[in-house]
């Protein structure tokens, strides 16, 4: 921990490159602002296949966060892609996945944002649905517009009671969200859990049990948590788990 708070390593997103320039790597303000509101200190970690320097990464930080952006590619669970290649990034998903089992390994805090907490199921030997419209609505219920909402809430979250995202949320089992994914969990990897859901059925949260705070959220809580409660609570929580050692 540094003296201002816990070290955050924040897995970088991506942006290709384009005539006459080269691709670079960015966490976006808002992410990082939420860190540091909460009270954390957050580093950007550059991308690497290179597992030892994932390794060194993981040693040297007290939490590790994970921001949303391209599609995981749905070769790491047997699939064949359904969207176009620029929507995918093998360099995301090379640094990624070793990078959310050395983190749980360690048994550091580990905090998924949309595309992350779709990789913390994936690097848990899971999958997930490509195309969320193709999932059955529960009842009557029509599925929510899960795509571009950053903004404002879209939709409501129930909360399993019991989980950890459940106990971070002070006991809340019902908490509004904003949107902007269009694939979610399918099958889970090996102790993965579930614990929320949108009204319309859509899995909206995992956490793997066991964990000192291993947390993922499908919406985008770094756009809302200066006029969400509940999205400011997750960034205090996950700093503080990343503050407070074994």
């Amino acid at each position: 921990m540094t003296g201002h708070g816990p070290l955050i390593g924040v897995a970088p997103q991506r942006g290709d490159a384009s005539a006459g320039s080269y691709g670079h790597e960015y966490v976006a303000d808002i992410f990082l602002e939420a860190i540091v509101a909460a009270g954390g200190v957050p580093v950007m970690l550059p991308g690497s296949a290179d597992e030892s320097l994932i390794a060194t990464y993981v040693d040297l930080c007290d939490g590790i966060a994970i921001p949303g952006g391209h599609r995981p590619h749905p070769s790491m669970w047997g699939e064949e892609p359904i969207a176009a290649a620029t929507e995918y990034s093998p360099e995301r998903d090379a640094l990624e996945v070793p990078l959310v089992r050395m983190a749980l390994a360690a048994n550091k805090p580990l905090l998924g944002v949309c595309r992350g907490s779709q990789m913390i199921n994936i690097a848990l030997g899971g999958g997930l649905v490509q195309d969320l419209d193709t999932l059955p609505p529960v009842g009557e219920q029509a599925h929510w517009n899960h795509w571009n909402i950053h903004r404002h809430a879209a939709h409501e979250v129930l909360v399993d009671e019991g989980s950890l995202l459940c106990r971070v949320l002070g006991g809340r089992v019902r908490v509004q969200a904003n949107s902007s994914h269009r694939q979610c969990m399918g099958t889970l990897g090996q102790g993965v859990v579930v614990c929320a859901h949108a009204t319309d059925g859509v899995p909206e949260a995992v956490e793997v049990p066991g964990r000192r705070f291993a947390l993922g959220v499908q919406w985008h809580p770094e756009f809302l948590w200066k006029t969400l409660d509940s999205d400011a609570t997750i960034w205090r929580a996950f700093v503080a788990a990343a503050g407070a050692g074994e």
